[in-house]
This record gives C-alpha cells, sequence and structure tokens, in this order.
C-alpha cells in the first residue's frame, strides 16, 4: 500500500510540475502584445515629468481621442496623458495617481460608462510589475490558463490578433502619451451594443480619491469621454440615469456638458470610444475650451 500511495505521490508531483511548466510565458519579449506594456512608459512619464502639469488619467477614450501637444502649445500648460485601457478599471488610475502625483498637480480624470472598478484581472496581470498593482490568487490563476493558450497560439498557430497588428502596440504612442498609430486610418462602421453603465459605482471611490487629493493640495476634475453616437441612443435611458446621479453625488468638479461628450459615428474609428484625427481635434477643442475656463 506504501508503494502505491508513493507512485501516486510522484505522478501527482510530476502532473503538478508539467501543468507549472505549460502556464508559464514561454513568449520572447519582444514579441508580446505591447499595447498595455505602454503603461511601464507612461508610470516613467509621470515619475519624470516635472510638476505642476495636467494629468489626463482614465481609458482609452484619453490615449484614442487627445491631442495632447495642441492643449499644452494653446493653454501654456505642462501636460501628459495616461489614458490606456478601461479594462484595467477605475482603481488601476486611482491607485497610479495615488502612488505618483505631486503637491500643485491638477487631474483630470475620464472614464467610459461601463468601465469597473476592480478591472480585468487579466489585464492587469500584463502589467502586474507596477508597484501599485496587486492582482488576487483567482486573477494569478486566470492569468496562468491565458499563458497556457497564448503559447499555444503563438508556437503552433501564430494568429493572434495581437501579433500580427502594428496598431495595437507599445510603439504607438508619442511621447506625451497619445496613441498616433492610427491616425492614417479611416472611420470603420459599427454595430451599437447594449452597455452595462456603472457611473453610479464609480462615485464612492472617486469621492474618496478627491477627499485624498486635497489633502495633497492637488485639484482633480471629471471629464465625460467622447461616445459614438449611435452607441448613446443604443443606451440613452442608462447613461442619461447614471449621468443625473453623478451629477448629484460627485464631488468632483464635472468638466463640461455630457451632452457635448456624444460625437457623430463619423468621428470614430474601431471602437466606441476610439477617434480617428478629425474626432481627436473636435475632442481636443472641447477640452481646451474646459481648461481656459479654469482660469489656472
Amino acid at each position: 500500500m506504501n508503494i502505491f500511495f508513493k507512485k501516486i505521490l510522484l505522478i501527482s508531483i510530476y502532473l503538478l510540475l508539467f501543468i507549472y511548466v505549460l502556464t508559464l510565458d514561454w513568449i520572447p519579449n519582444d514579441q508580446k502584445s505591447t499595447y498595455l506594456k505602454a503603461a511601464y512608459d507612461k508610470q516613467k512619464l509621470i515619475e519624470e515629468t516635472n510638476t505642476p502639469r495636467i494629468i489626463f488619467s482614465g481609458g482609452s477614450s484619453l490615449a484614442f481621442g487627445l491631442n495632447t501637444k495642441r492643449v499644452i502649445d494653446e493653454t501654456g500648460l505642462n501636460c501628459i496623458n495616461l489614458g490606456l485601457h478601461g479594462g484595467l478599471g477605475v482603481d488601476f488610475s486611482l491607485n497610479q495617481l495615488l502612488y505618483s502625483v505631486k503637491k500643485n498637480d491638477v487631474i483630470i480624470l475620464s472614464f467610459g460608462a461601463d468601465v469597473t472598478i476592480k478591472g480585468s484581472g487579466i489585464l492587469l496581470s500584463e502589467v502586474s510589475d507596477l508597484p501599485f498593482v496587486r492582482l488576487s490568487f483567482k486573477d494569478i490563476f486566470e492569468k496562468k490558463k491565458l499563458n497556457y493558450v497564448n503559447n499555444y497560439k503563438y508556437y503552433y498557430e501564430k494568429i493572434r490578433k495581437e501579433y500580427d497588428t502594428k496598431l495595437y502596440h507599445r510603439n504607438g504612442f508619442n511621447e506625451l502619451g497619445d496613441h498616433i498609430a492610427h491616425l492614417n486610418y479611416g472611420h470603420i462602421e459599427k454595430e451599437p451594443t447594449v452597455m452595462v453603465v456603472r457611473y453610479s459605482d464609480m462615485i464612492d471611490p472617486l469621492n474618496d480619491f478627491y477627499d485624498e487629493m486635497k489633502k495633497r493640495d492637488v485639484e482633480v476634475y471629471f471629464s465625460y469621454p467622447p461616445i459614438r453616437k449611435s452607441q448613446f441612443l443604443k443606451n440613452k435611458i442608462s447613461i442619461l440615469k447614471h449621468i443625473l446621479e453623478l451629477k448629484e453625488k460627485l464631488k468632483i468638479p464635472i468638466l463640461g456638458e455630457f451632452e457635448s461628450s456624444v460625437y457623430n459615428d463619423s468621428l470614430f474609428w474601431d471602437y466606441e470610444y476610439h477617434m480617428i484625427d478629425a474626432g481627436i481635434s473636435k475632442n481636443t477643442s472641447s477640452i481646451i475650451n474646459e481648461i481656459i475656463k479654469m482660469k489656472f
């Protein structure tokens, strides 16, 4: 019987070791999907940029919807763009700012209506080396599963979208944090989808963040991200309900009116928040006008 259990134990150890090896990340660093790796460049940007500065922080609506150099040129203010991916969650952006901001900075937050608070563990695991990112055991487990799938696709199929496209890439950003690799591409038709609107969920964490920033002499504002008109109309009732609650309960001053953030579909590229050059120009003009009203 002892021999039997020893064999079972040995087999179990070999099996666990085999699974462990299979779920390691075997993809060469220079071949990985590197769009999310831009988070490391943006962290370096916030650490090395002189203060005071205006820091735009939030999801991909900022990465794909802002001309930061134009904001600097027309306002004379120091600005950087930390916008990256809404799937990282509200907490990712707030924790990055809590870790990095300095006295007299000005923060402009912009989150899509469907952004979650905690974000995707799989996406967060791609940037888990950042000092303010913490993964749960569940997130680590999910990442291990994803490693196995990605390894298989890379080494045997090599069809994973992130390896084929050069648009969603770390090198697609300029030195101020704006995504520019897609600017030569035009509008792509996209059917509107039903959104799970989460603005109400954001109110408490945003208010807590605002209170902490006041203690640090850091100003905070909230800006509605640009959204496709068709996407807004598809989810109009839900969005406007949440916007009303946001206006009533959010301590953070809101720049502009929500209606001004709804743009014609023709100004967007491949997603409801990602704009083409003409859309970026219009959205940037709107943001510049709001900044000028702040009277720095």
